[in-house]
């Protein structure tokens, strides 16, 4: 699921919790059980 196994502990809270990710790494975005949510969005939804 997480292409890098240090990203594994924010995947699996997020998938606990049911939140979105905050993070700039794309390839996070490839895998579809967690909603990623970059800076830029961050920022929108902020506003």
């Amino acid at each position: 699921m997480s292409p890098d196994k240090d990203d594994i502990q924010y995947l699996a809270l997020s998938l606990k919790l049911g939140t979105p990710l905050w993070s700039n790494d794309n390839r996070l975005k490839q895998q579809l059980r967690v909603k990623i949510v970059s800076t830029k969005e961050l920022i929108e939804i902020l506003k």
